[in-house]
Protein backbone atom coordinates (compact mmCIF):
# COMPACT_ATOMS: atom_id res chain seq x y z
CA UNK A 1 0.00 0.00 0.00
CA UNK A 2 1.87 3.30 -0.81
CA UNK A 3 0.48 5.26 2.36
CA UNK A 4 0.72 5.26 5.82
CA UNK A 5 -1.12 6.27 8.84
CA UNK A 6 -1.90 6.02 12.49
CA UNK A 7 -5.43 3.59 13.68
CA UNK A 8 -7.15 4.87 16.67
CA UNK A 9 -6.46 3.59 20.07
CA UNK A 10 -8.40 0.01 19.57
CA UNK A 11 -9.42 0.11 16.23
CA UNK A 12 -8.28 -3.04 14.02
CA UNK A 13 -7.42 -3.00 10.98
CA UNK A 14 -7.84 -5.52 8.48
CA UNK A 15 -6.51 -6.19 4.68
CA UNK A 16 -9.40 -6.99 2.68
CA UNK A 17 -7.82 -7.08 -0.65
CA UNK A 18 -9.20 -10.98 -0.65
CA UNK A 19 -12.68 -10.03 -0.84
CA UNK A 20 -12.71 -8.60 -4.09
CA UNK A 21 -15.47 -6.16 -3.62
CA UNK A 22 -16.13 -2.84 -4.98
CA UNK A 23 -18.10 -0.45 -3.09
CA UNK A 24 -19.03 2.97 -4.88
CA UNK A 25 -16.86 2.85 -7.23
CA UNK A 26 -13.79 1.95 -5.38
CA UNK A 27 -12.12 -1.31 -4.53
CA UNK A 28 -11.13 -1.60 -0.77
CA UNK A 29 -7.43 -2.17 0.35
CA UNK A 30 -7.84 -2.77 3.98
CA UNK A 31 -10.40 -1.32 7.01
CA UNK A 32 -10.16 0.01 10.37
CA UNK A 33 -12.92 -0.98 12.02
CA UNK A 34 -13.84 0.37 15.34
CA UNK A 35 -15.76 -2.17 16.72
CA UNK A 36 -13.23 -2.63 19.67
CA UNK A 37 -13.11 1.11 20.67
CA UNK A 38 -16.81 1.08 20.74
CA UNK A 39 -17.51 2.32 17.37
CA UNK A 40 -19.65 1.04 15.07
CA UNK A 41 -18.18 2.52 11.65
CA UNK A 42 -15.12 1.94 9.53
CA UNK A 43 -12.51 3.41 7.89
CA UNK A 44 -11.68 2.11 4.60
CA UNK A 45 -8.27 2.69 2.48
CA UNK A 46 -9.46 2.22 -1.33
CA UNK A 47 -8.26 2.69 -4.74
CA UNK A 48 -10.70 3.41 -7.45
CA UNK A 49 -12.45 0.82 -9.23
CA UNK A 50 -10.59 2.48 -12.57
CA UNK A 51 -7.42 2.81 -11.95
CA UNK A 52 -7.03 6.27 -14.03
CA UNK A 53 -9.06 7.92 -12.10
CA UNK A 54 -7.19 11.07 -10.28
CA UNK A 55 -8.58 12.24 -6.89
CA UNK A 56 -10.78 14.38 -7.31
CA UNK A 57 -12.64 12.25 -10.44
CA UNK A 58 -12.17 9.77 -7.74
CA UNK A 59 -14.61 11.39 -5.19
CA UNK A 60 -16.69 12.18 -7.92
CA UNK A 61 -17.28 8.61 -8.79
CA UNK A 62 -17.30 7.76 -4.87
CA UNK A 63 -20.27 10.94 -4.52
CA UNK A 64 -22.30 9.92 -7.76
CA UNK A 65 -24.21 7.18 -6.42
CA UNK A 66 -27.23 7.68 -4.40
CA UNK A 67 -26.37 10.93 -2.48
CA UNK A 68 -29.06 12.85 -0.25
CA UNK A 69 -28.31 16.70 -1.51
CA UNK A 70 -25.27 18.33 -3.32
CA UNK A 71 -21.75 16.96 -2.00
CA UNK A 72 -19.61 19.33 -0.09
CA UNK A 73 -15.62 19.24 -2.02
CA UNK A 74 -12.64 20.83 0.11
CA UNK A 75 -9.00 20.97 -1.52
CA UNK A 76 -6.84 20.15 1.33
CA UNK A 77 -3.14 19.44 1.27
CA UNK A 78 -1.91 16.21 2.92
CA UNK A 79 1.85 15.47 3.41
CA UNK A 80 2.56 18.57 1.51
CA UNK A 81 0.52 16.90 -1.61
CA UNK A 82 -2.73 18.60 -2.94
CA UNK A 83 -5.71 15.93 -2.26
CA UNK A 84 -9.37 16.41 -1.70
CA UNK A 85 -12.19 15.85 0.60
CA UNK A 86 -15.58 15.57 0.27
CA UNK A 87 -18.41 15.18 2.98
CA UNK A 88 -21.77 13.91 2.11
CA UNK A 89 -25.42 12.24 2.75
CA UNK A 90 -26.12 9.04 1.50
CA UNK A 91 -30.01 8.00 0.60
CA UNK A 92 -31.82 4.57 0.53
CA UNK A 93 -31.75 2.54 3.21
CA UNK A 94 -28.63 3.49 4.98
CA UNK A 95 -29.44 7.38 4.61
CA UNK A 96 -25.83 8.44 6.49
CA UNK A 97 -23.47 11.19 6.56
CA UNK A 98 -19.86 9.57 4.97
CA UNK A 99 -16.41 11.44 4.63
CA UNK A 100 -13.93 10.57 1.87
CA UNK A 101 -10.37 11.99 0.97
CA UNK A 102 -8.77 11.12 -2.31
CA UNK A 103 -4.77 11.86 -2.59
CA UNK A 104 -2.25 11.19 -5.43
CA UNK A 105 0.33 9.04 -4.56
CA UNK A 106 3.37 8.11 -7.19
CA UNK A 107 1.82 4.98 -8.61
CA UNK A 108 -2.37 5.18 -7.71
CA UNK A 109 -4.90 7.41 -6.12
CA UNK A 110 -5.87 6.09 -2.43
CA UNK A 111 -9.30 6.81 -1.27
CA UNK A 112 -9.81 6.80 2.55
CA UNK A 113 -13.70 6.51 3.21
CA UNK A 114 -15.31 7.22 7.12
CA UNK A 115 -19.19 5.49 7.02
CA UNK A 116 -20.68 4.83 10.53
CA UNK A 117 -24.18 2.58 11.41
CA UNK A 118 -25.98 5.46 11.76
CA UNK A 119 -25.68 9.43 12.23
CA UNK A 120 -24.52 8.81 15.52
CA UNK A 121 -21.82 6.15 14.93
CA UNK A 122 -20.26 8.27 11.94
CA UNK A 123 -19.84 10.82 14.57
CA UNK A 124 -17.90 8.98 16.91
CA UNK A 125 -15.87 7.59 13.88
CA UNK A 126 -14.46 11.44 13.57
CA UNK A 127 -11.80 11.50 16.11
CA UNK A 128 -10.34 8.34 14.49
CA UNK A 129 -10.42 9.54 10.91
CA UNK A 130 -9.13 13.02 11.22
CA UNK A 131 -5.96 11.04 13.56
CA UNK A 132 -5.60 8.77 9.94
CA UNK A 133 -5.57 12.23 7.85
CA UNK A 134 -3.20 13.71 10.16
CA UNK A 135 -1.12 11.02 10.17
CA UNK A 136 -1.12 9.92 6.79
CA UNK A 137 1.81 9.85 4.66
CA UNK A 138 2.92 8.71 0.84
CA UNK A 139 5.25 5.98 0.43
CA UNK A 140 5.04 5.57 -2.81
Amino acid sequence: MPVGLTAAADWEVTDVTDLQLVLHELVPLCELHGRHAGVFGSIRVNTPADATLGAAEALDAYAAEAVEGVPEFTEVVIDGRAAVEVSLSRAGEWNRAERALAIETDGQTIVLTLTGLDQEEFELGLPAYRLALDTLRVTG
